[in-house]
């Protein structure tokens, strides 16, 4: 079992792309890296949008 190394916490609300938050974990990934998502409502909206912007 993995062990988790960080936890982003957003707060902003609704279907925002400006999360910054979101935007510093996307630049702290690296290949390999699993993403839990605990609450998908508004931040699916966003990925599906921008999903081009995170692969």
């Amino acid at each position: 079992m993995a062990k988790v190394e960080k936890v982003f916490d957003e707060t902003a609300s609704g279907g925002r792309w400006d999360r910054p938050v979101l935007h510093r974990m996307i630049e702290q990934l690296r290949a390999g890296d699993i993403v839990i998502v605990w609450k998908l409502d508004p931040l699916s909206r966003i990925v599906a949008r921008h999903r081009q912007d995170i692969a």
